[in-house]
């Protein structure tokens, strides 16, 4: 990680008042508690609050309430699984992480359509769950959660609004924002 610590003590010099080093891998890949060990020792090395990608689906999901989650990526199984053991050590329970078939350059046109549908039919599989999980920003989703919601009764967490929704409130911000779902329509924590 050092390419990713030696832009975190970039900005930090920079005065930021917060970092937040991106990307499901590489973070995810090290494990929920490496992860967290290496954050911390980055934010007490540099004296700025940061957060990864991960931690902030961990914290929107227990924040949220849900414990038992569906999910969806656009990586292969074989990643899905250590993303599915990243959140299981967090404490969550992973129902289903299912990947969308996609060649990873082609991840920005999957139809948004083509994803609730997804998402629609693997929550339909899992009655017990509590909430639906989607990873990545690559996908143009943020049209289709609020009507996700809607139409599954479950709050969906996603990569945009997750970061919109912790950045705010590390910044000691409040700012509602309606239409793309619980997170941000409420704006809890």
């Amino acid at each position: 990680m050092p390419g990713y610590e030696a832009k975190a003590a970039q900005l930090a010099k920079m005065g930021a008042d917060l970092i937040r080093p991106s990307g499901a891998p590489p973070f995810m890949l090290l494990g929920y508690a490496e992860e967290r060990e290496l954050i911390a020792g980055w934010a007490k090395k540099y004296g700025v609050q940061m957060f990864t990608s991960g931690q902030n689906h961990v914290r929107a999901l227990r924040t949220l309430g849900i414990k038992k989650f569906v999910g969806a990526t656009y990586f292969p199984e074989r990643m899905n699984r250590v993303f599915a053991r990243y959140f299981a050590d967090a404490g969550f329970q992973v129902l289903a992480l299912e990947g969308i078939d996609a060649p990873f350059a082609e991840v920005p046109k999957v139809p948004p359509e083509k994803i609730l549908a997804f998402m629609k039919e693997t929550a339909a599989k899992h009655k017990d769950a509590e909430g639906i999980y989607m990873l990545g920003s690559a996908w143009k989703t943020v049209e289709i959660i609020d009507r996700l919601e809607k139409e599954t009764g479950l709050t969906v967490v996603h990569a945009g609004p997750a970061r919109t929704w912790e950045t705010q409130l590390r910044l000691g911000l409040r700012h509602p924002i309606q239409g793309y779902g619980r997170l941000l329509a409420e704006m809890p924590g």
